[in-house]
């Protein structure tokens, strides 16, 4: 009898005699000669399998489906081979288990039981019959893979008992791989490359674990991953030898976050804004304040309140480049998690379904087209759209919704939330909003839409000021890890930084990095620090500029890089619009991290904080911005070509109006896709004057026109209109 060879794992496959088989051409044969063979310790009726397999068919058309799988495995085989491994008679069939055959399931189940996990691991090629979903497979499936997952641990665990750090390394990997969501998988991949030296690839599997975790699951690393993270840069500053802080100082030790000081009763207050969410007395809670007065810091602690009380919660923010339309607001719902986005699209009405698509697919699903509606009327329902969505995430789970730096929002954002807010008063959904009082004001549109929501009865305002004295003091000591410091030194920091927690913490920092954070010189009445060492100006600026001075070379030119890009970068991006080698641009990303330069947002990178970015950003001369701006451009380009918005705003920088006009076509057809008409109004006068910069054809700026015609009709903004249509007759051929 011919030898038969069984291969199950990673897919089908058949071979007799070392040689491989024709692919049976039905998948149904597949799955049925698969489900034979493992369940062979039985016959089994033809009608069962006829029903188990063909279900959507009749009985008759299910039994000739099931006779005509049977014949094309028997021809496949061969004609006497395959009538002797299928055997049976009129009402039942059964794979021969006496027959000459090998079967990969077995061979790996046997070398699991023989305690051969290496030839275990070499056989799983991967899961059973990966390719096919049928339902009588999962049950095999899971138990497979998960015997396979506990083998690769231990033979990962054996070779690093026995020392063979490359062999763990190449089995930890493989882990990671085929069960990439166990961030404990990830993390035995960074400990191992560190133990060989490789702080690099450590730092790249961590790249990959929080980018898996963000685009899959819309969750981060945890605490205990981030921490192996830094320990690991740790690691490779000291060449392998990791010093203690210096000084003790928790300012410094601490990932992103200075101590959190002298906001308690504005915290309080919106933690019982938080239990009223939890009832079903939903609003808004406004939270003003200058730049660098705690803003983000009062927030993050609020977010861990949320949730310590159970509240989903999801974060989006304005940038001053504008972005694309309703963009925190798109960006908050793309936060949802798959299960969460699918609960919530299930329960959306199919028309919210419809408008939705073009902006969150994820809760669009596949609904099918809108309705038609009168153009005038596009604005409105894509506002309703977007208040059922969120009040359908409440209606599953408590809700706080962050939406920060609304100073920058564009209009389309303002009016949707003017709209939103006044219905969620009897919803467990509640809105965080913070802005810059001064540059809110300058907005009339932004400063009205605050004043609304400010004249709400379930709005509540909380004002920001600049710490006191003892808030300053407080604030040193705690980033210093000390019981007491100066009152000399305190209130002068205080006094020259305005009690702005920012710049106390910015002026620390320089100190800290010139080594003259003296224990003596700060603990003490009798020995105060001498005013020539004290890097302090009315300007804070001076202080950053100080911190950027000490920066070698290839990490200033990455930070002048991420301070012209507006928002976060992943590193494939940095390295694409860099200078530098590869490995050169992750060391300056690093150093940057270390010094708290840059933060780490997700899977990507972003600037400090904005002072930050202003200071860098205002030091460069123009011919560099515009290099900066072209670099940038051409990286985000290759890595995400749709970001249209942040296209046109690279080379409208750059000095490059071709190119800016044609992305800012673009963003004005994105805007109206979802009914934004005020963004793309803005995009369309900006192509308008790309397109006479250049002196384009006028066929270009025609169809540009015309289109800046029909969103003004839409507004219906007639002044405006009509300009646009001088326009239009200036430029017909």
């Amino acid at each position: 009898m011919a030898g038969l060879e069984i291969r199950l794992l990673g897919g089908f496959e058949l071979a007799r005699d070392g040689r491989t088989l024709d692919q049976l051409p039905l998948r149904a044969a597949r799955s049925l000669f698969a489900y034979l063979v493992l369940n062979r310790e039985r016959p089994h009726t033809r009608d069962l399998l006829a029903g188990t397999f063909w279900p959507e068919f009749d009985d008759s058309r299910a039994r000739r489906r099931l006779s005509q799988a049977l014949w094309q495995i028997r021809t496949t085989l061969g004609e006497e081979v395959g009538e002797r491994y299928l055997i049976g008679g009129a009402d039942t069939i059964r794979f021969d288990p006496d027959g000459e055959f090998t079967l990969d399931v077995d061979e790996f189940e046997t070398a699991l039981d023989a305690d051969d996990i290496a030839r275990a691991v070499e056989i799983y090629r991967g899961d059973l019959l990966a390719g096919l979903y049928d339902d009588w497979l999962f049950a095999d499936q899971d138990r497979l893979r998960s015997r396979f997952v506990q083998a690769l641990e231990r033979l990962t665990e054996s070779e690093l008992s026995r020392g063979d750090l490359e062999g763990a390394l190449v089995h930890a990997r493989r882990l990671a791989t085929d069960d990439e969501f166990n961030e404990e998988a990830h993390r035995r991949v960074m400990r191992i490359a560190v133990l060989l030296g490789r702080h690099h690839e450590a730092i790249r599997q961590f790249e990959e674990c929080r980018r898996i975790l963000s685009e899959e699951l819309g969750s981060r690393p945890s605490a205990e991953t981030v921490a192996l993270y830094e320990a690991t840069l740790a690691d490779r500053d000291s060449g392998g030898h990791a010093a203690l802080p210096r000084e003790g100082s928790p300012l410094f030790e601490d990932a992103d976050r200075a101590p959190f000081v002298g906001r308690e009763a504005e915290r309080t207050q919106f933690a019982g804004r938080l239990d009223d969410t939890l009832d079903g007395r939903g609003g808004v809670v406004l939270i003003e304040g200058e730049a660098g007065v705690g803003k983000t810091r009062l927030l993050e602690e609020i977010v861990a309140d949320a949730h310590w009380r159970g509240l989903d919660v999801l974060w989006g923010r304005s940038t001053p480049s504008g972005g694309r339309p309703f963009a925190p607001l798109a960006e908050a719902l793309e936060a949802v998690g798959s299960l969460r986005a699918r609960q919530v699209a299930g329960s959306l009405d199919p028309a919210w379904r419809a408008v939705l698509a073009p902006l969150t697919p994820a809760l669009g699903g596949n609904a099918p087209a809108a309705e038609p509606v009168r153009r005038s009327d596009e604005q409105a329902r894509m506002r309703e759209a977007i208040t059922a969505a969120f009040r359908g995430l409440a209606a599953f789970a408590p809700t706080l919704v962050v939406l920060e730096d609304a100073h920058w929002a564009d209009d389309d954002t303002i009016q949707a939330l003017t709209q939103m807010v006044g219905q969620i008063e009897g919803d467990r959904l509640l809105f965080a909003v913070s802005y810059r009082h001064g540059e809110a004001r300058e907005r009339d549109d932004v400063w009205e839409f605050l004043r609304t929501l400010d004249r709400m009865p379930h709005c509540t305002r909380i004002s920001l000021a600049p710490y006191s004295p003892a808030q300053t003091e407080e604030l040193i000591r705690r980033s210093l890890g000390m019981t007491e410091v100066s009152s000399e030194f305190s209130e002068r920091l205080h006094r020259e930084t305005g009690g702005i927690p920012l710049f106390i913490v910015e002026t620390l920092r320089a100190l800290y990095e010139r080594n003259d954070l003296g224990a003596a010189e700060l603990d003490t009445e009798e020995a105060p620090p001498s005013r020539d060492r004290l890097p302090l100006s009315p300007a804070v600026h001076a202080l950053i500029r100080h911190r950027l001075e000490s920066l070698d070379p290839p990490s200033r030119d990455t930070i002048e890089l991420v301070s012209v890009h507006d928002g976060t970068m992943t590193l494939s991006e940095i390295e694409a619009a860099s200078e530098l080698e590869s490995g050169a641009a992750l060391a300056a990303v690093d150093d940057l991290l270390r010094r708290r330069f840059v933060t780490g947002v997700g899977a990507s990178y972003a600037i400090g904080h904005e002072l930050m970015r202003r200071v860098v950003y205002d030091g460069l001369v123009l011919s560099r911005k515009m290099d900066l701006h072209r670099r940038l451009a051409g990286s985000v380009e290759m890595h995400r070509p749709d970001d249209v918005e942040m296209l046109a705003h690279h080379y409208l920088n750059a000095r490059m109006p071709d190119r800016a006009a044609e992305y800012l076509e673009r963003a004005a057809a994105r805007a109206m896709s979802v009914h934004a008409y005020d963004t793309a109004v803005l995009h369309l006068d900006r192509a308008s004057a790309a397109l006479d910069e250049i002196d384009a054809p006028d066929d270009r700026r025609f169809a540009v026109a015309s289109l800046h015609e029909e969103v003004l009709d839409v507004l219906g903004r007639r002044e405006d209109q009509r300009h646009a249509i001088n326009r239009m007759e200036r430029f017909a051929v």
